[in-house]
């Protein structure tokens, strides 16, 4: 996927170790404050420990906690296949990486160039809002209340990058324009992360219900998204959009939907899935299929429309011609990574892809389709063990000082196999793919 759609200036002082301090050009727009109705009350499940954080008093936690979906696999590991296993704790490490870089503001410090010790520069809030997404999924995965405060913390704070639209008081905007920060994009993962909280407070999802209505207005009577801002043609202004934002945007329509049923998003689905089936035809992009696939499997579970099923077939087919196999490559460090255009190499972006595989398992299974499963399944296992050796482990980081490795590396996933500089948004997608695939059924032996 592209890295410029994470692109935009970090902000603040970083203190990267003992004596190191690295200043942050400041951002183009100053947040808004979040007026008082909008902050809530933190959620019960915050520990104690986060007294005195943003959110006010909290309820204490409840000696019994309710069972996890990771205890399921905690409890008895050896019963699983290795790459189960090997999910279950990459995704560990890589949630603990996240929370050891989010930062007292909210925000998370969202890239690094170890070889430098200096922060990534020109990274946007979708980095920070892929960051926070892949906490808030880990936190109700693991039951974490660590994990839960912080991707409580992140969701408030990403809050403030919108506004309540002066015409309409049931919308909420991104503040920054889509040349930026891509406001459809910004939107979409926000309602997501919202919605992947544990126990998410009536208050937020009633934020994330104005958000929907922004991501409304977005939408085209033909069921195309419209994810750049004035009335230029968004496939104009900015032509690879259409293989990123409409997919989130019908993700979070779908999440939104869950909370809250209503006719128009239903009917924005049905529309979008037939509008984007066709362009797919003509415009078929890995990029496309990875955040379209969640949308149309969900979709088709929810409808068992033999034309979304269809849809969703054809781009994970289209997935896994696009995925290094053992039998066309000679370097073994490319199998499981994927082909996409413009890139000279397999990146971790390929971890999106990974976790559309393993919705389309899901689907292959519900269907059913037994051929499709278990070449979804290969496919997607594949490329998760092609993202996770792009994670930081205790073997490829002996060379840094101890302190440093421990703090900043560990867990931690870098763009490439030539590209070393690791990044929030990036070890959030593979936690996020990992996280879809232990959920998807496919987690158990073929």
């Amino acid at each position: 996927m592209r890295a410029r759609l994470l692109l935009v200036p970090l902000t603040g002082i970083l203190f990267l170790g003992a004596g190191l301090v690295v200043a942050v050009g400041q951002p183009p727009v100053t947040p808004a404050p979040l007026p008082p109705t909008v902050i809530p009350a933190a959620p019960a499940y915050l520990p104690p420990s986060v007294i005195g954080r943003p959110g006010g008093p909290i309820t204490p936690v409840s000696a019994t906690k309710p069972a996890v979906p990771i205890e399921r696999f905690e409890k008895n590991l050896r019963s699983f296949p290795a790459e189960t296993v090997q999910c279950v704790q990459s995704t560990r490490t890589a949630a603990a990486w996240l929370v050891r870089r989010n930062q007292s503001d909210g925000r998370f410090l969202g890239g690094l160039n170890p070889a430098l010790a200096r922060p990534l520069e020109g990274l946007n809030d979708l980095n920070q809002a892929y960051a926070c997404w892949g906490v808030c999924r880990a936190a109700k995965f693991t039951g974490d209340d660590k994990l839960a405060a912080c991707g409580a913390q992140a969701v408030l704070t990403l809050l403030t990058l919108t506004k309540v639209d002066s015409g309409d008081a049931n919308c909420r905007t991104p503040i920054l324009e889509s040349a930026k920060c891509n406001r459809v994009g910004l939107a979409a993962i926000l309602i997501l992360c919202i919605h992947d909280l544990p126990a998410p407070d009536l208050k937020l999802i009633a934020e994330g219900e104005k958000l929907a209505v922004f991501l409304k207005k977005q939408l085209r009577t033909d069921g195309s998204v419209q994810y750049s801002d004035g009335a230029e043609p968004a496939s104009k202004a900015d032509p690879d959009g259409t293989n990123f934002y409409p997919g989130l945007c019908f993700q979070a329509l779908l999440a939104s939907d869950r909370a809250k049923s209503e006719p128009w998003k239903r009917d924005a689905l049905i529309a979008g899935m037939k509008h984007y089936r066709e362009w797919f035809k003509s415009h078929a992009h890995p990029a496309l299929a990875g955040s379209m696939l969640p949308a149309a499997c969900e979709q088709y579970l929810r409808t068992k429309t033999a034309t979304v099923a269809e849809f969703a077939c054809e781009m994970a087919d289209h997935l896994c011609g696009c995925q290094y196999t053992a039998g066309e490559t000679r370097e073994l460090r490319t199998i499981g990574g994927f082909r996409i255009p413009g890139q000279t190499e397999p990146g971790s972006d390929g971890a999106a892809l990974a976790e559309a595989l393993a919705c389309a398992t899901t689907l292959a299974a519900q269907v059913p389709d037994a051929t499709r499963y278990g070449k979804y399944r290969s496919a997607g296992v594949a490329a998760l063990g092609f993202a996770r050796g792009l994670q930081f482990t205790e073997d490829s980081t002996a060379h840094f000082e101890k302190s440093f490795r421990a703090q900043y590396l560990l867990g931690g996933v870098c763009g490439s196999h030539t590209n070393g500089n690791v990044r929030a948004d990036q070890t959030a997608l593979l936690a996020l793919a990992q996280i879809r695939f232990l959920e998807s059924g496919a987690e158990k032996s073929e």
